[in-house]
């Protein structure tokens, strides 16, 4: 029994591993596309002109020195989880695309059995429950 319940463990850590990779690549592009979007904008004027003289080749040449220039202002700067935050993520656990972006507002101080059925309810690729889960009964204790 111990043996299985290592072998989960263990697969369990690398899914996680293999989700925090993925995560940090979508983390990645995201400042990547940020970034492209406002040399796009620092260019708009130019990109104007290129359309309306129909310059293909000037249009193609401009995308590929903006790319360069997103790659090279980026290089060594893109997000990359900290060995640490791994460890944390992997054993612990956590839900790294939403830190930073949402607030914990709440504690539960009894019924855990509800939170672990809500946390192990089907999800469909963006790791949305696929049915709704709601909160009946809440109780603000002060």
């Amino acid at each position: 029994k111990l043996t299985r319940f290592r072998h989960l463990l263990r697969a369990r850590e690398q899914r996680q591993s293999c989700e925090l990779v993925q995560i940090e690549k979508n983390f990645q592009n995201r400042q990547m596309q940020a970034l492209f979007e406002n040399l796009v904008k620092d260019h708009r004027t130019e990109i104007i002109n290129l359309r309306r003289n129909r310059d293909s080749i000037g249009l193609q040449t401009l995308q590929e020195l903006l790319i360069q220039q997103t790659k090279d202002s980026l290089d060594g700067n893109l997000f990359k989880f900290t060995d640490q935050q791994r460890e944390i993520y992997t054993t612990i656990g956590g839900t790294p695309h939403l830190d930073n972006s949402y607030t914990v507002f709440g504690e539960v101080t009894k019924g855990m059995e509800v939170v672990e059925k809500i946390q192990s309810v089907a999800t469909d690729a963006n790791d949305r429950p696929v049915s709704d889960v709601r909160i009946i009964k809440a109780i603000v204790v002060e």
